[in-house]
């Protein structure tokens, strides 16, 4: 189930997004927001995952070293 949110953004990145949807990068501003937001998602999705296992990894070889 789809939400609307409503946010202000300044004339800059709405310029930027409209580029991205004249290209043809985008169907419409909506869908390059959502693309943006999805891939910051994954990027700190990916960087907890990458703390936890370094963190793992951490242990693991002090625990090994004794």
């Amino acid at each position: 189930m789809s939400q609307q949110v409503s946010l202000q953004v300044d004339k800059e990145l709405i310029d930027a997004i409209d580029a991205l949807v004249s290209e043809g990068m985008f169907k419409s501003r909506s869908e390059a927001i959502k693309a943006a937001l999805l891939g910051f998602i994954r990027t700190k999705n990916a960087e907890r995952v990458r703390a936890v296992y370094e963190e793992f990894i951490s242990e693991a070889v002090s625990h090994f070293r004794g």
